[in-house]
């Protein structure tokens, strides 16, 4: 198996450059590198271990090691670690330790350059069992790490969604998988542990900072407990709280791929570099850490309850802990790690207390343990702020454009603290910081006072705010929304995003957290790129403010495009509104494109009331992986014409669909059912004007059109008919007889033409506009045939369609009475195929499942016998496939009604056809869509869709990540126009039966010769013959078992694919005494067959020459397997053979 390292490259994905795809929180990278230098170890403050319980500091951790099983170790020691359990499968990402001592756990499957997750799976310790829980459906996001937290009874973990730069806090059902989102959080929290009193700690990914939830189920940011000092992780990492030591312990993953051990004290942050778990040359990313709380002993006191510690309200470091007794001899109050005072005979239910002074300015930690007669008891903990603290973020920031170049700000003051500390809330000041898009960034105010801030600015641009706040220390910030200073854009506007200047002019904004909607691309073609989100795009990009009067006329440009074009259409739409809010809009414009070309959007607007006005463009698409793209924008008032008319034909009569083009632009109009046509946009001068219709004769005005400004030149004309032919002519096999069921197709732009050939091979075409016209001929079992013609009044154009060299089928060999044996077999089936049998590529999904299919449509009516694919060895060996017939809808679309499937049917290999014999017939009424799938990138292997003779076709080839929601992709795109290497065998419904003269070729051969045709003997003439039938005498072959082979032959000397039989054994009379000893039964045989004497081999054949039973070395034949029936007997010893004819009973 291939080791992968999942990294996280939340860093790199804001400056991800165009071309590139949107960044997943994980990425494979290569192992072998060399470990790095460890840091300085650092000492440890709480000691509990030794102080309180008197265990030594030699506890050991455990958690799942990739590639190497589940691990233990010292936790002072961790280069010493145990392999408990060996696997390598299944592959834990994440896991952790439940109330029921099981471990929970996700695994995922591995692709060439990410993961999919899977499974949720149980493991027992103790065994190292796996059980599945639940698996995951498509579109789970990756679970970083996770920990049980026993006062809300949760399971909680950091997930991750393919687009996400930062991780999110998730609740997760641990029998359904199901996720619940508390927070999408504002950092890399890089790994979590739960300390068993409601509190959840973190640590960062860069730099190991401490973070804090007191209640991690209410949606809030952890805050930064302790500053740290441990390594960056660059992959999987975990973390676990020694609960009874109240430290941490995280098993950080370095870009060495190694697990290094910190201990982490959650108050200081102070850390100990511990060393990698196991050797450097053996350590691999640990996931699933854990570490086992001591069990108190039977009889000894529980914790006490309600503890509870209040901070002076003054910032003093002083404070007041309160608790409930249990029954106990004795109570100790530990704090940072030191005993502060023992309570000797504590009574049940009596209240403790105790003045604290002496505190650390920060977090503390205060435990109190109990002990009685029977041994230490259970403990309670503590974690609290004393001292001075540092003030919220500002609440409700907002930001306006009061002036064409002032903001103002407003907010409302914070009302608590960071940590619960103490802040004089009264003398709370703010830093001002203004960010222009265009890079800049000013600090406008350093110490303000107050809850409103004016400001004037001299350079039009976007900009948004930032205000923090101050106390003592920095306290948190709030950034507001982004919007336009400055004066409205004057018009004409024209903008090729030439420079970011222009594109700074614009504001990104996304409603459903798409952080890199509409991007800025700095080479040329300079533009701006829109890319997909998995949540569907909901992202919006407004300009700055026009001027606009009520009563004008403006007239709009844009020119736009789809990434991949007809089969990844991108829906948008174009509005006006009095401000850059999405909302209160007037849209203008909606259309989905779906063209690589540039497309130009032209739109006529007005305005009810004049004033400013922004313009947006909007991007609602469904998840489709392809961007959308702007390349220019114009707005101005409207001083264009029109010309409009109406096209008629030498009858008067009105001809629609008529394409009118303006010369020397690229302004077009289409003809209306009444043949009226009008052209908008044009830029006032002189012009022509020309149209086309096939069918029609061509046209270009006569004279020069001169458009004026804001007027409408009126312009009508004919058109006339092209003249009418005939074309006609007889289709032939390639053994020169008529064929019917022909189906023969003329095209030319915009015009179409078939007639199907009768029995005597016959077709006509009438009414064809005389031209130039691509012609095809196609039927089921033959090569279509292509070519071009010139069609004239009376046209004759005879066929002759070759073959394809199709095998027969059916193949079956029995023993005649003669002694001869009898070969039938079928001739060849319809054969359902668009490839030219030579790999050149493969599709498929890393991610793909046993529902995510990969196929083809045919929409004529058939029934089916076998399918044949082939895979590529890319991501393979592919040892199975799972097969697919699905319905096909009246669209030919196809639908998620299955008609036929096998799933795991065994595959020869990748690079070699394989194929699956139905057990019945497949009736497909409607036709078909076959199709694949597999666990993993199946790899189904394309053919060159520019082979002359199997030209790629178009609107075939379709996907679903799950057939089940009925929601298709058409693969057709720049990078998949080539057809699947996917058949079938059957039979055409509904067209009439073939009639060829197939002819056929029929070898004997050694049972294991298939490959060594030298062996083969040829049983018929050159040539082949017509039967579908073949006796073979077989006098003058040697004892031994062969099989025999047929294949059709073809007029030019083709041969189709070899079928081959099943062995037979062939014999040349029978000989009784063959062996010296050999028992004869002198009657019917019961269910063993003593033989007398030990034989090399002894077999039992069928009178139809099949094997039966087989056996070397033996000196009896268990036969009770066996029918009742008449058999032959053939023993072997040394030289001699004996052949006998026996009875069954």
């Amino acid at each position: 198996m291939t080791k992968i390292l999942l990294s996280v490259i939340f860093t790199l994905m804001a400056s991800a450059a165009f071309g590139t795809a949107p960044g997943n929180l994980f990425t494979v990278a290569p192992r072998g590198a060399k470990p790095q230098s460890t840091a300085a170890e650092q000492p440890g403050e709480l000691n509990y271990r030794q102080n309180a319980y008197g265990l030594p500091d030699a506890l050991r951790g455990t958690g799942v090691a990739f590639d190497v099983g589940y691990v233990s170790f010292p936790l002072q020691t961790p280069r010493t670690r145990t392999t408990v359990h060996a696997f390598s499968n299944p592959l834990i990402i994440a896991g952790t330790m439940m109330p029921d001592g099981k471990m929970l756990a996700f695994t995922f499957v591995e692709t060439s350059s990410s993961i999919k997750m899977e499974k949720m799976v149980r493991m027992d310790p103790a065994t190292g069992a796996f059980t599945d829980v639940a698996a995951l459906p498509d579109g789970y996001p990756n679970i970083l790490d996770l920990t049980y937290e026993p006062v809300s009874a949760k399971l909680l973990g950091l997930a991750a969604w393919p687009a996400d730069k930062t991780p999110s806090l998730v609740s997760i059902n641990p029998t359904t998988a199901e996720i619940t989102l508390l927070r999408k959080l504002d950092n890399v929290w890089y790994s979590l542990a739960a300390d068993g009193s409601g509190r959840v700690f973190f640590v960062r990914q860069s730099n190991g900072d401490v973070g804090v939830s007191f209640n991690p189920l209410d949606g809030t940011e952890p805050v930064i407990a302790a500053k740290g000092s441990a390594s960056a992780a660059s992959y999987v990492s975990s973390m676990a709280m020694d609960r009874d030591d109240y430290m941490l312990y995280w098993a950080s993953c370095a870009s060495n791929g190694r697990s290094t051990l910190f201990k982490i004290n959650p108050a200081t942050g102070a850390t100990t570099n511990l060393g990698t778990i196991g050797t450097a040359a053996v350590s691999t990313e640990v996931m699933a850490l854990n570490i086992a709380a001591s069990e108190p002993a039977a009889g000894t006191p529980q914790a006490p309850s309600s503890l509870l510690v209040k901070a002076a309200a003054s910032g003093s470091l002083t404070a007041t802990a309160t608790w409930t007794n249990p029954a106990a001899d004795s109570l100790c109050l530990f704090l940072n790690g030191e005993l502060l005072k023992t309570f000797v005979g504590v009574q049940s239910g009596s209240n403790g207390n105790m003045e604290l002074s002496g505190l650390r300015q920060g977090y503390n930690h205060l435990r109190l343990t109990t002990a009685n007669a029977a041994g230490k008891g259970r403990y309670a903990d503590a974690f609290f702020w004393a001292g001075h603290d540092v003030p919220r973020a500002v609440s409700n920031l907002k930001v306006q454009r009061v002036a064409s170049d002032s903001a103002l700000l407003t907010w409302t003051a914070p009302s608590s603290t960071v940590h619960g500390g103490y802040v004089s809330l009264t003398g709370i000041k703010y830093r001002i910081t203004r960010y222009s898009l265009a890079g800049d960034t000013t600090v406008v105010s350093k110490t303000y006072r107050g809850t409103s801030f004016r400001e004037k600015i001299s350079t039009p641009g976007n900009y948004y705010y930032t205000v923090q706040s101050l106390s003592s220390d920095y306290g948190e910030t709030a950034t507001s929304e982004t919007l336009y200073l400055g004066p409205a854009l004057s018009l004409p506007y024209n903008c090729d995003f030439s420079t970011r200047a222009a594109y700074t002019l614009w504001t990104p904004k996304s409603m459903n957290g798409n952080s890199r909607c509409w991007t800025y691309y700095s080479y040329k073609p300079q533009h701006v790129y829109n890319p997909p989100f998995n949540k569907g795009n909901n992202d919006w990009f407004l300009s700055a403010p026009f001027s606009l009067e009520q009563g004008k006329e403006y007239y709009i440009y844009m020119q736009i495009k789809s990434g991949l074009g007809e089969y990844y259409p991108k829906m948008f739409d174009i509005s006006l509104g009095k401000d850059d809010s999405v909302d209160g809009r007037t849209t203008i414009y909606r259309d989905t494109i779906a063209s690589k070309a540039i497309e130009e959007v032209r739109i006529t607007a007005k305005v009810d009331k004049t004033g400013e006005y922004t313009l947006a463009l909007h991007d609602y698409s469904p998840f489709i992986s392809c961007n959308l793209y702007l390349y220019k924008v114009s707005v101005c008032e409207k001083t264009t014409g029109k010309i409009s008319g109406r096209i008629t034909d030498n009858t008067g009569k009105g001809v629609s669909g008529v394409t009118v083009s303006l010369d020397q632009t690229t302004l077009t109009a289409t003809s209306g059912a009444d043949g009226h046509y009008l052209i908008d946009y044009i830029e006032p001068g002189t012009y022509s004007l020309s149209a086309f219709k096939p069918g029609y004769a061509s046209h270009s005005s006569s004279a020069p059109l001169n458009v004026e400004s804001k007027s409408t030149l009126q312009y009508d004309f004919k058109l006339n008919p092209t003249a009418r032919a005939t074309v006609k002519g007889i289709v032939k096999d390639d053994n020169n007889m008529p064929l019917q069921g022909v189906k023969v197709e003329f095209t030319a732009e915009g015009l179409s033409y078939s007639a199907t050939t009768g029995a005597d091979g016959s077709y006509t075409i009438s009414d064809v506009s005389a031209g130039s016209y691509s012609y095809t001929a196609s039927r089921l079992r033959f090569l279509t045939l292509r070519g071009n013609a010139t069609v004239t009044a009376e046209t004759d154009l005879p066929m002759t369609l070759k073959a394809l060299d199709l095998p027969p089928h059916g193949l079956k060999s029995t023993s005649a009475d003669d002694g001869s044996v009898k070969l039938t077999w079928n001739e060849p089936r319809d054969l359902f195929r668009r490839d030219n049998g030579v790999p050149k590529s493969q599709n498929g999904a890393m991610v793909g499942t046993d529902n995510y299919l990969f196929g083809c449509v045919w929409k004529q009516p058939a029934t089916l016998n076998a399918i044949s694919w082939m895979t590529t060895e890319y991501q393979g060996p592919h040892n199975y496939m799972n097969l697919w017939v699905l319905d096909v809808k009246a669209d030919g679309t196809p639908s998620a009604k299955v008609l036929y499937n096998a799933m795991n049917v065994p595959a020869n290999g990748d690079l070699v056809w394989n194929r699956h014999e139905m057990d019945a017939p497949v009736n497909c009424p409607n036709g078909f869509y076959l199709a694949v799938s597999y666990r993993g990138m199946a790899s189904i292997a394309m053919s060159d869709g520019e082979d002359a003779d199997w030209p790629f076709v178009a609107g075939v080839n379709y996907r679903s990540s799950d057939f089940r929601t009925d929601n298709w992709t058409c693969v057709d795109a720049s990078f998949v126009k080539n057809n699947y290497m996917l058949r079938a065998e059957g039979t055409g419904l509904g067209i009439a039966p073939v009639s060829y003269a197939y002819r056929y070729n029929v070898w004997r051969l050694p049972a294991d010769a298939q490959t060594d045709t030298v062996k083969w003997v040829a049983l018929t003439p050159a040539g082949g013959i017509a039967d579908t039938s073949f006796a073979d005498a077989h006098t003058d072959v040697a004892d031994g078992d062969y099989r025999y082979a047929v294949a059709a032959c073809y007029p030019d000397g083709r041969i189709s694919s070899v079928l081959f039989s099943e062995p037979v054994h062939l014999t040349n009379g029978v000989a009784q005494l063959g062996i010296d000893g050999l028992l004869i039964p002198s009657g019917p045989v019961a269910d063993v067959l003593p033989l007398g004497v030990r034989v090399d081999e002894a077999a039992v054949y069928a009178l139809d020459g099949s094997v039966k039973l087989r056996s070397s070395d033996t000196d009896l034949l268990d036969m009770s397997g066996m029918v009742a029936g008449c058999y032959i007997l053939r023993v072997k010893l040394a030289q001699r053979v004996s052949v006998i004819k026996i009875i069954k009973k």
